[in-house]
């Protein structure tokens, strides 16, 4: 059981830290549109630091004040308790207000604009005629689809991990609504529409490559086992809007707050 020292150097340690977190959240929130991108997460990674701290006193406190086995100790350590809340619902206020100014400032546009030339890359592949071109033909321009969805998912994979670091959580919330239209580019949903490819199950294989070739499932499958530097060739650009569309970053940026 803590003496009456000790209770006393608690209190004062948690109205302490208490008084700094509530500075710093009241700094953070007017200053943060003039800061820099690392500005930003550096208060906000010592503003994480000052939560920390409250909430680690709060509860040090409160619990040798429940050991007191006293009413009145009881009391104040509910009264502990509940500032100890409030301040859980400030972090989250102001969590929320700087992840959503990481996005809109550092990251919207940025992935905003490689969606777009992924959608323009898969445009512009769609306008091909596959059944007119080479093998090696096919395969350059599968292979730049394939690096443009590569691009998205990992910027907005690199994103939530610098997010998610930022707010201990995953995904972070983010007001992505606006980049969702890119991603889908109103055109394919779940497979769809280039006119050359089998439009079903495969998500877009491309359906007749060179003449004499054998197109089958099985066959392509096999030749994806003895030739995996050539399989590539047997998918038509709706296989790489597909991609896009069902990715990991696609889900993520749909599922954001």
């Amino acid at each position: 059981m803590a003496d009456k020292e000790m209770m006393e150097r608690l209190r004062q340690k948690r109205t302490a830290a208490q008084a700094a977190f509530t500075k710093k959240a009241n700094n953070l929130t007017s200053r943060v549109n003039p800061l820099e991108e690392g500005d930003v997460k550096a208060e906000w990674m010592n503003f994480k630091e000052d939560h920390n701290r409250v909430t680690d006193l709060g509860f040090e406190y409160s619990t040798a004040l429940r050991e007191l086995e006293d009413e009145e100790a009881s009391v104040k350590a509910n009264q502990i308790d509940e500032r100890t809340h409030e301040c859980d619902k400030k972090f989250d206020g102001v969590k929320l207000l700087v992840l959503n100014n990481l996005w809109t400032r550092f990251a919207k546009d940025k992935i905003s604009d490689l969606v777009e030339e992924a959608n323009l890359a898969l445009d512009q592949a769609e306008a091909k005629d596959y059944q007119l071109l080479s093998r090696m033909e096919r395969e350059l321009i599968n292979k730049d689809l394939e690096r443009e969805v590569f691009e998205v998912n990992s910027l907005v994979t690199e994103w939530y991990s610098t997010a998610a670091k930022q707010s201990s959580l995953a995904p972070p919330p983010c007001p992505s609504h606006s980049v969702t239209p890119l991603l889908t580019g109103g055109k394919l949903h779940g497979g769809g529409s280039f006119r050359n490819g089998r439009n079903h199950g495969d998500h877009g294989r491309a359906a007749t490559p060179d003449d004499g070739e054998d197109t089958t499932d099985d066959a392509v499958s096999r030749r994806s086992n003895t030739e995996p530097e050539l399989s590539i060739i047997s998918y038509s650009p709706a296989h790489y809007r597909h991609e896009l569309t069902v990715s990991p970053a696609h889900r993520h940026l749909t599922s954001a707050v």
